[in-house]
């Protein structure tokens, strides 16, 4: 677990820059950001987007200020398609490991 979320945070931190494009984000995630934010930690939870096998998703992040967090990874209609991290440290999702079938679009809002 702590080397997916060792992962996610070098991800965060080399994709951050003033030339990123503006990520788009459905109602429906934008609708969560405020749920959201009131669990996450600051400064360490985020929401970021993906592309997984495919299709844009989310990842809405914990954070490191709680003991075994996890990230909750969401399609654009918010249904939820795994938990990563955790006690276990999952890495798979949706029958597949994370880290081979994903790929950072960008940072959505960091808490």
């Amino acid at each position: 677990m702590k080397n997916l979320f060792l992962l996610l945070t070098a991800l965060f931190i080399f994709s951050c820059g003033s030339d990123d494009p503006e990520i788009t984000i459905t109602q429906c995630v934008d609708d969560e950001i405020n749920v959201f934010a009131s669990q996450a930690c600051i400064g360490s939870g985020d929401l970021t987007k993906w592309n997984f096998d495919g299709l844009d998703v989310y990842c809405f992040n914990e954070g490191t200020c709680i003991s075994d967090s996890q990230a909750f990874i969401y399609n654009g209609n918010c249904d939820l398609i795994c938990v990563l991290g955790g006690i276990q440290g999952t890495q798979i999702c949706d029958g597949l490991d994370w880290s081979s079938n994903a790929n950072l679009i960008g940072v959505v809002y960091r808490y």
